[in-house]
């Protein structure tokens, strides 16, 4: 190891290498050729080769590396080359045989390749030399490569290509779809090429992102009894200017994990948490999570609530539903309205009781024809009224509370 950057095949006591960085080749890829570039910069009549290395030429000692470089110098290389006495200095260009393909695909998972440059001859007379990675020539390699993922998560139609006729001025509707399945955990890129006869724009490539967590799923299904707009369903809460949430959110809740030996302790909260009006909701779990915790919702004007049990949280998904029985809260504590069980509302204080405390400022809102997205508003409708205050008569009535571990 002589040389900072030059790659010398000077006999009898010089051999060269070239390490070549492959870590952009997906791991799994078929290596179909693979063609050398570099620039003689010194030579005179040169019998070279460039031969398989098979220990990293940046770590190993230089006994070993010589070795490892000249014992293929009869066979097993990858070039044998004998030139004439024209032969000179400027760029080479080569095709790599032997075993090249196979070595370079079995060093992608090392993300590294390397090459060895010897001269054959036996005189100090002939030789040849390369410039290296700190000269203005670097030298570098040209693979052709194939690489079919083992996976397909990105489809369009179900499929892996689609196609079809644009009119002018009219579109086409393709279906994008992505499938995580047995994904590892990452992100993972593709692209979408779509091809036209378009004289303008020919080809146009879309970029695609796949990111894939270990975060937990935790399904579950509440029913508000302020929103509550039949069987299985809720109304759209309001603002000043129509529905507050987009599409069919119908509210917003917290969702709290809570220690099961210790309810006081929350390990996880998640605010601003999207309450459909068939009472779905979905939010992802840290991975680090496994619990069990008992689980709370948290509205804006309704009674705090938890489920029955701890639940376990080993799982990838956790699914609970409130909605099936008064046993699914703790204490039984919600509201049978038909064939469901809602949580209580009224709480427009957020104390834990629905009482004076919260119908002062119903009526307050009452009488001042207030209107909006307002706490005050327990039914949704964007209107405080007798309809907000009847939900609190009787919930007071009947001492509502929160009830917890």
């Amino acid at each position: 190891k002589t040389q900072t950057s030059l790659v010398k095949g000077y006999p009898t006591t010089e051999a060269g290498w070239m390490k070549f960085d492959v870590s952009s080749i997906p791991d799994g890829a078929t290596i179909n050729s693979v063609e050398f570039h570099g620039y003689v910069n010194a030579t005179n009549y040169p019998y070279w080769n460039i031969n398989p290395v098979t220990v990293d030429p940046v770590s190993a000692t230089p006994s070993a590396l010589y070795t490892d470089i000249m014992a293929e110098s009869a066979s097993g290389y990858y070039l044998y080359r004998s030139e004439g006495s024209t032969f000179s200095t400027g760029w080479k260009v080569h095709a790599l045989t032997g075993n090249a393909n196979a070595n370079l695909q079995a060093a992608l998972a090392q993300n590294w390749f390397a090459i060895g440059i010897m001269d054959r001859d036996a005189s100090t007379s002939y030789y040849i030399g390369f410039d290296g990675w700190n000269e203005a020539n670097k030298p570098y390699l040209v693979i052709d490569y194939t690489y079919v993922p083992p996976y397909n998560w990105l489809t369009l139609d179900g499929t892996g290509s689609a196609s079809g006729t644009v009119l002018p001025a009219g579109n086409n509707q393709i279906s994008v779809g992505f499938n995580a399945g047995s994904l590892a955990a990452g992100t993972y890129t593709a692209g979408i090429r779509i091809t036209s006869n378009d004289p303008d724009q020919p080809q146009v490539l879309i970029p695609c992102t796949l990111n894939i967590s270990n975060d937990k799923n935790l399904n579950l299904t509440v029913l508000l009894e302020g929103l509550l707009n039949g069987p299985g369903t809720m109304r759209k809460a309001q603002g000043t200017s129509g529905d507050q949430y987009p599409g069919t959110v119908a509210d917003q809740v917290t969702v709290e994990l809570r220690e099961a030996a210790n309810y006081s302790n929350v390990v996880y909260s998640a605010a601003n948490v999207n309450l459909n009006t068939d009472g779905t909701a979905s939010l992802l779990i840290p991975a680090a999570n496994s619990g069990p915790y008992y689980v709370t919702i948290k509205h804006r004007n309704s009674i705090e609530t938890t489920t029955a049990l701890p639940l376990s949280f080993a799982g990838a998904d956790i699914i609970y539903n409130f909605t099936t029985a008064a046993s699914q809260a703790y204490g039984s504590n919600l509201h049978q309205a038909g064939s469901n069980f809602v949580i209580f509302g009224g709480d427009v204080n957020q104390d834990g009781s629905v009482d004076t405390g919260d119908m002062t400022p119903v009526d307050n809102d009452a009488g001042s024809f207030a209107g909006g997205y307002l706490p005050t508003d327990i039914n949704g409708d964007g209107t405080v009224d007798t309809g907000d205050i009847t939900v609190i008569d009787n919930n007071a009535a009947s001492f509502t509370g929160k009830i917890t571990p």
